[in-house]
């Protein structure tokens, strides 16, 4: 199974430290900074990790809305996931992975690598 990830970050610094830290798990990762691009760009990458809130009107529950049935999405934002939910309207969809910010990446990593066993089996 191919190890690519979407990361999706309209904060660059946030963007290339989460490629790195996946990229030197041996994780091939595409980077964009809209969701509208990631989601126009979509490759059929199993994992997504995307933000919450970006500049324009696409958020994260956009994109894991859009996605879901195709990858497995882990929202990874500073915002607590009943905000994001009270924000959004709605519930993540089933399935989605929500990490916040701030604990480091090895929360992702391990989100990551969850969802990549899942898919194998």
């Amino acid at each position: 199974m191919t190890k690519d990830i979407l990361y999706l970050d309209d904060d660059t610094e946030a963007r290339e430290l989460g490629r790195t830290f996946l990229e030197q798990q041996g994780y091939d990762v595409h980077t964009h900074d809209s969701p509208e691009e990631g989601v126009d760009c979509y490759r059929g990458e199993p994992v997504v990790v995307t933000d919450y809130l970006f500049d324009g009107e696409i958020t994260g529950m956009d994109v894991a809305q859009a996605l879901e049935d195709d990858a497995q999405v882990i929202m990874y934002t500073g915002y607590q996931q009943d905000f994001v939910e009270r924000d959004a309207g709605t519930e993540l969809p089933e399935g989605t992975q929500f990490v916040m910010k701030g604990g480091g990446y090895q929360d992702v990593i391990e989100e990551v690598e969850t969802a990549f066993e899942e898919a194998e089996n």
